[in-house]
């Protein structure tokens, strides 16, 4: 065979390229209608500056630059509309976090003219739309207070090159509102793509007939719609017409993009649909401030909050004054002299005495009740003078010392507005001698001098604050203006800090809008609190009543502070010499460098004062005369400053009462000149010197030490409460310990008390001296060593506690709250019961009922017979304080309807259920059970062994906690179904401390000590009852805590569960259970019954047959008739109608089942 060569074939393969399949390019419907919002906000009820920022800067309403910066203080949802870096000149696109909004307004001026359209934003507030053309075209625009309006249908489509007229013919119309329409406007590639397109139209007017014909078309406006939609777009712009000087206007609408020539490849027709003839309303709205606001909806998601930062309501200021721009203070010239007139011109001033002076005699204030001549003007320019200085602002710059600058909307009430408003500047408004007045808390001169001399023998009276009530923190929250949101500023006195903690305050700073001025607040009220707080009272004559008013400042020389007298009455005077009424204890001669001057009440009321240069017996000769010659009698007062300084205190009036006839009350509070400059400008205190220098107070009486908690953030810390009795005249000591004769400890004090803090346990040396006016101590020490135990004093006891039923089931328990500040803070108050009354009740038997903080006054409780015990306690465990005595309130639970006691559960000479962690036990022949010990025989350690275990039953302490569940015989079972029954628990206990056997009492203090010899009663240990429930006795319930509650079911299971928090403290308990009772209930209703016996079935069964008293319908009942009732059990009853003849009838019948519980 001849070898098989290979064929080879050559194959043609044709392979078709498909070109991928190209999608048309169709550009998104891009012409949508649009919504704008129109608001009309009224801002201002009169006159006002304007919008804050152009104002500042000095622009012109009206102009394009104030409606630009206008726009920088309006904030819709808190945002302003341009940014506030802006150029108000030329602001870009990006300047706005709002398009498109357009803004008008008005001052609020008597003479404003109306608002006669709305335009956009870029026209500012020029009504003519050509002045600004828009890049974008003109968007539909708004207009307020339109009155009748006229539509009239063109329905043209405008061609290019032939426009299209309408003529107006009424005079009335003040604005026209065209209506155009494009179709459809698109354009379409040979592709099958399909873009967007555009139009151009111009729309002129020509004004015909009148004074001032038109001599030309004048164009309005050219607008450009671009875009692309399928459907019909139509745009609507508003054409204001000239006011005056035509009879007739031509309206023309002339389209510049040329006609589409083929709809296939372009569709740009316009139609002029409609055009709508406005007369506006032209309401001017005198007096009222307004601001008109536009924008597009699409913006924003709701109805935006408008808020508007303004420079506010103009007020009268006096005349020939100015207003400073940067902060609305009002500039006093150099040697200003207030002549009692006011500026016709008002003005904007963020002054608050003219503000006030404003609201107290406009119109909108209180004018139609209080005309200016009731106020006194020149009280209020006082005011308006020292509120307009210059002080600083913590910052490191100036500011007024008092602005008002606030929103007032509201009908408050007008007391409390004034005084609001009285507050802002420190002033106390009141009523004096027919006129308004003010009186301002600044610095002033003395009115008036008191001495023994002009008050009654009771003297001067002096009263403190408690230094618990001051305040060493204060928190300040004023409105921060750039933000608009709510600030705080924190003031501290951090020398009270120390000394006292930490006691915070917060107030709100009224019209503040400075952190400054909100700083100065605080420290004007921590400054108060602490340096303010003593207040003087004494009675004197209608002399002082008729010069003072509250306010004013005096000076009052009390010889028993001073211990020196240096005032009285004069006996004469004459030119540069006076002759006073008593020199033999009274000092008038002085060492070298001591300067005396003498202050007299002149004949008008008014004080002068004049140096003594010299003395000669009862007469002081003076550098030089007084302007008029005292009177005889006139109260004189003598100060001392240089080498022997000694000074009147300085007071100020707060209130003045009339006692009787010609006598007078006097209130006043201290007062410290150098307050001020110490609060706006940090100068230390200058505290006058009121008594002798070389007066040594005598030293405190004895003192007294006790050790409490307090508390500081969360930790629980120990003091030393130091008390001692008082030195008359004495308001300060100086205090100084050591510990365990260690370095001493040295500090001041104000008032008879003081703590030693973080105190430890050991031995201190106190030793206490009394301080006078000059900070000099008492020859003389008090001492006392204090032992302190690290085991502080038991809480106080729990005061006014009073229970209130206020359901068959609950009460509230209401009680003081503690004056222990470690009980508010970080304590806790323990509410206990017992079942037990009288003598047998003790808090050591009751159990818990509720824990709760111990700032807390009121706590709501089951109600349950037997007495209820509160105790204030600090800390936990074991180691817990409680109150030495237990509140104790007796209760006798009252029903308020007759429920029935249908069981009672008990279980007290046999336990014979399940115990867990607890052992029977007998206690003075009485049987019950208790906690088990903790602990095992073989887990004794060896050695010792178990001959060293003192009592075998409680090996190991006493077990944390255990539980008995009761036997058979203590469960309750509802034979008659199930029912909502009324629960309350039975327990009776009684504490004890384990192994406390008269052989391990120590001595001392020996036996004799000891209170009880049946043991100590143990308080860290409790019992709770539980309760399950079911309605088959089959599924029971969780067990939940029973103390006095209602539980539905049939079947009812009972748990105790004990507990110790100290390992040496058990528990007995003897008695268990719980009552059971229905309530009362009655059913109502009515049986139609037929002649025989009828039975009736009742809604819900009885527990039992209840009690049945019918009578037959008024409607149905005939002369004779009655009604017999038998065979009544839980579920119903029978009953027969009987005639006059003895006849059964057939009668209806109404009824009532008077008896216990409603089986569900």
């Amino acid at each position: 065979m001849g070898r098989r060569r290979p064929v080879i074939v050559h194959q043609h393969v044709t392979q078709n390229i498909i070109a991928p399949v190209r999608n048309p390019v169709r550009t998104a419907d891009s012409l949508a209608s649009k919504q704008h919002l129109s608001f009309f906000d009224l801002v201002s009820e009169g006159e006002i500056e304007g919008f804050a920022t152009p104002s500042r800067l000095g622009l012109t309403p009206g102009s394009a630059a104030y409606r630009n910066a206008a726009l920088k203080d309006v904030y819709l949802n808190g945002t302003s509309i341009l940014a506030a870096g802006a150029d108000v000149n030329s602001p870009t696109d990006a300047d706005f976090n709002f398009k498109e909004v357009g803004l008008q307004y008005r001052l609020g001026t008597q003479s404003q003219t109306y608002i006669p359209s709305f335009l956009d934003f870029e026209q500012a507030d020029n009504l003519d739309p050509s002045a600004n053309p828009l890049s974008n075209g003109v968007t539909p625009v708004a207009t307020f207070a339109v009155g009748p309006e006229t539509e009239f249908s063109v329905n043209t489509e405008v061609q290019s090159g032939t426009p299209i007229t309408a003529s107006i013919t009424s005079q009335n119309v003040d604005a026209v509102r065209l209506t155009l329409t494009v179709p459809a406007l698109q354009s379409f590639s040979s592709l099958g793509d399909i873009y967007g397109a555009s139009v151009e139209f111009t729309v002129a007017v020509y004004y015909t007939g009148g004074s001032a014909p038109s001599t030309a078309w004048e164009d309005k406006f050219t607008d450009q719609i671009t875009g692309r939609t399928a459907d019909r777009y139509q745009r609507s712009y508003r054409i204001d017409l000239a006011d005056t000087g035509w009879s007739g206007v031509d309206i023309r609408v002339t389209k510049s993009t040329a006609d589409s020539t083929d709809q296939t490849s372009l569709q740009n027709s316009l139609v002029w649909s409609s055009y709508t003839e406005l007369i506006y309303e032209k309401l001017r709205y005198p007096h009222s401030a307004i601001v008109a606001l536009r924008l597009d909806s699409e913006q924003l998601s709701s109805i935006p909050a408008r808020s508007y930062k303004l420079r506010g309501k103009k007020v009268k200021i006096p005349n020939g004054v100015t207003v400073d721009n940067d902060n609305g203070r009002i500039v006093y010239p150099a040697g200003y002299i207030f002549d009692g007139t006011l500026s016709s011109a008002k003005a904007w001033s963020s002054d608050p005495a003219w503000i006030l002076f404003d609201v107290l005699t406009s119109r909108s204030g209180f004018g139609s009740h209080i005309s200016e001549s009731d106020l006194d003007l020149f009280a209020f320019y006082a005011a308006s003078k020292y509120s307009s200085e210059l002080v600083n602002d913590s910052s490191g710059g100036l500011e007024p010392r008092f602005s008002c600058n606030v929103l007032l909307s509201n009908g408050d009430e007008a007391f409390r507005l004034i005084n609001d408003l009285s507050s802002v500047m420190r002033c106390m408004p009141y009523w004096s001698s027919g006129s308004l007045t003010i009186s301002q808390d600044s610095p002033q001169d003395a009115a008036y001098l008191f001495t023994q001399a002009n008050v009654t023998d009771k003297g001067f009276n002096y009263k403190g604050t408690s230094i618990k009530a001051r305040h060493t923190v204060c928190v300040i929250s004023y409105l921060d203006i750039e933000s608009q949101e709510i600030a705080y500023e924190v003031v501290e006195d951090h020398a009270a800090i120390a000394k006292f903690g930490v006691v915070q305050t917060e107030i709100k700073a009224f019209a503040c809008t400075s952190r400054g001025q909100a700083k100065r607040l605080g420290e004007w009220l921590l400054y108060s609190e602490a340096q303010e707080g003593q207040v003087i009272s004494f009675e004197s004559s209608a002399d002082a009543a008729s010069v003072l008013r509250p306010g004013h400042v005096i000076e009052v020389a009390d010889r028993m502070r001073s211990v020196s007298r240096r005032g009285g009455r004069l006996v004469s005077a004459s030119s540069g010499v006076v002759t006073i009424d008593d020199t033999s204890e009274t000092a008038v001669v002085f060492t070298t460098g001591t300067v005396a001057t003498l202050s007299v009440v002149l004949p008008d009321g008014s004080v002068e004062s004049r140096e003594v240069t010299g003395s000669n017996g009862a007469q002081l000769n003076l550098i030089s005369p007084f302007s008029t010659t005292p009177a005889q009698n006139a109260v004189w007062l003598l100060e001392t400053t240089g080498g022997e300084v000694l000074q009147p205190s300085t007071w100020r009036i707060v209130s003045i009462e009339e006692k009787e006839p010609h006598l007078y009350l006097f209130n006043a509070v201290s007062y410290n000149a150098s307050k001020y400059n110490h609060i706006e400008r940090g100068e230390a205190l200058q505290n006058r010197n009121i008594t002798v220098t070389e007066y040594a107070p005598a030293a405190p009486g004895t003192i007294s030490g006790e050790s409490r908690f307090y508390v500081v953030g969360e930790l629980l810390l120990q003091k030393i409460k130091l008390a001692w009795e008082p030195v008359a005249g004495v308001s300060s000591y100086q205090v100084r310990y050591r510990y365990q004769q260690q370095n001493w400890v040295t500090f001041e004090v104000a008032g008879p008390s003081a703590d030693i803090l973080e105190a430890t346990e050991g031995s201190y040396e106190i030793e206490i001296k009394s301080l006078n006016a000059t900070g000099r101590p008492s020859n003389a020490t008090s001492a006392l060593t204090y032992q302190h135990s690290g085991n502080p004093s038991l809480p106080d006891d729990v005061t006014g506690a009073s229970l209130l039923p206020i359901s068959d089931t609950q009460a509230i328990i209401t009680w003081d709250r503690s004056t222990q500040q470690e009980i508010v803070l970080a304590g806790s108050v323990i509410i206990r019961h017992t079942s037990a009354t009288g003598g047998a009740a003790t808090f050591a038997s009751a159990q818990d009922v509720a824990v709760v903080v111990g700032s807390q006054t009121q706590k709501v409780v089951p109600l349950l017979d037997g007495t209820y015990f509160l105790k204030f306690q600090i800390g936990t465990g074991a180691t817990a304080k409680r109150s030495e005595t237990a509140a104790a309130l007796p209760v006798t639970a009252p029903k308020v309807q007759q429920s029935k006691l249908i069981s009672t559960v008990a279980e007290e000479t046999a336990f014979n259920g399940t115990l867990s962690n607890m052992s029977a036990l007998t206690v003075g022949g009485t049987p019950g059970i208790a906690l088990a010990a903790a602990g095992l025989i073989d887990e004794v350690a060896n050695p010792p062994g178990v001959d060293l275990i003192g009592n075998m039953d409680l090996l190991g302490g006493v077990a944390p906690s255990g539980s008995y569940e009761f036997s058979t015989a203590g469960l309750l079972t509802l034979a008659a179904g199930v029912f909502d029954v009324n629960l309350t628990r039975r327990i009776t206990s009684n504490p004890y401390i384990a192994n406390d056997y008269i052989d391990t009492w120590p001595s001392p203090p020996g036996i004799d000590a000891r209170e009880k010899f049946d043991g100590i009663e143990g308080q860290n240990v409790n019992a709770k009852l539980y309760v399950s429930s079911s309605t088959d006795g089959v599924t029971y319930s969780a067990f939940s805590e029973l103390q006095n509650a209602v539980v539905r079911g049939s079947h009812f299971k009972f748990k105790l569960e004990a507990t110790s928090a100290a390992t040496n403290e058990n528990v007995h308990i003897s008695q268990l259970g719980a009552f059971a009772y229905l309530a009362a209930r009655s059913e109502q209703a009515s049986a139609t019954g037929a002649a025989g016996l009828q039975a009736v079935t009742f809604g819900s069964a009885f527990y039992e047959p209840p009690t049945i008293s019918a009578a037959i319908n008024d409607g149905s009942m005939q002369s004779g008739d009655f009604v017999t009732v038998s065979s009544v059990t839980r579920t119903g009853f029978s009953f027969t109608c009987t005639s006059s003849a003895g006849q059964s009838v057939a009668r209806d019948i109404i009824y009532t089942a008077s008896g216990h519980g409603a089986q569900v």
